[in-house]
């Protein structure tokens, strides 16, 4: 996936899916809202939990699953059922490197 270390969660989204320039994520139906004593907005598609991490900005520049790319979210969902634990589980540091003639998993 190699999403780069250290970015914003909607600048993730966009590495992975594009940005579609001029809509905005509050015009998408994977925009949820959720209330737990105030308003909070959720990408379902990102991720959603009780953290503001996964806390989302309607004014935030649509990424490409807006266009209902259908065969992308199935594969989120299928994977890891959501972006931010695709990123979470993603191997990092050295553990990314891949040596020459190392075998896959895929491969077998």
């Amino acid at each position: 996936m190699n999403v780069p270390k250290r970015v914003r969660k909607e600048q993730a989204m966009y590495h992975l899916f594009g940005r579609v320039e001029g809509k905005r994520c509050k015009e998408c139906p994977h925009l949820i809202r959720r209330e737990y004593g105030r308003t909070y907005y959720k990408c379902e598609m990102y991720g959603n939990s009780y953290s503001e991490a996964t806390d989302w900005g309607c004014t935030y520049v649509a990424c490409g699953l807006i266009e209902g790319d259908h065969w992308l979210m199935y594969q989120i969902k299928a994977r890891d059922g959501c972006v931010v634990n695709m990123l979470k589980h993603e191997p990092r540091g050295a553990a990314a490197i891949e040596c020459e003639g190392q075998m896959r998993m895929e491969g077998l």
